[in-house]
């Protein structure tokens, strides 16, 4: 698992391409992705990147303006950095539009310098790629191991 966090990624474009032609490349790489948020430990989709927005927007909760950085500290005890863009989520069951902190949510899936180095490329290959019998093997294996634990055959006969 990935542990670079959105936030650390901006921060690498911005480095690398200046301030002002960051904007563009960082929306083209965050925009349609999918994040990993550290503090509800669930994958969400990314529409887009809202450079127009950062934590110290406001929002209503429960009645009340508040800060997206004063909700995240207050629901998570997460403090944040309050110069980044949000994330926006559009939540698929109640269309709903969420915003999300970068620098709280993990990135997804093989880095560009993942695909380039040779020997990640072969580690992950010989995970992904195994032969059937190998895969049917290992199915087994954890199957009988889980079975072998008193406390997961008590959850399973719930």
């Amino acid at each position: 698992m990935r542990t670079d966090t959105v936030l650390s990624q901006m921060k690498k474009i911005i480095e690398q391409f200046g301030e002002r032609s960051a904007q563009t490349k960082i929306k083209r790489e965050f925009g349609n992705s999918i994040v990993y948020l550290t503090y509800r430990k669930k994958t969400i989709y990314i529409e887009s990147v809202e450079f127009d927005m950062s934590p110290v927007s406001t929002f209503n909760f429960q009645g009340k303006e508040i800060t997206f950085a004063e909700y995240y500290n207050t629901q998570y005890g997460e403090d944040v950095d309050l110069k980044q863009p949000l994330l926006k989520h559009i939540n698929k069951r109640n269309g709903k539009v969420e915003y999300y902190i970068p620098s709280l949510c993990l990135l997804t899936g093989i880095s560009q310098d993942m695909r380039s180095n040779f020997t990640t490329m072969q580690k992950i290959a010989s995970v992904t790629k195994k032969p059937p019998n190998d895969r049917i093997r290992e199915t087994l294996n954890n199957q009988r191991e889980c079975l072998e634990h008193s406390e997961f055959k008590l959850e399973l006969d719930k």
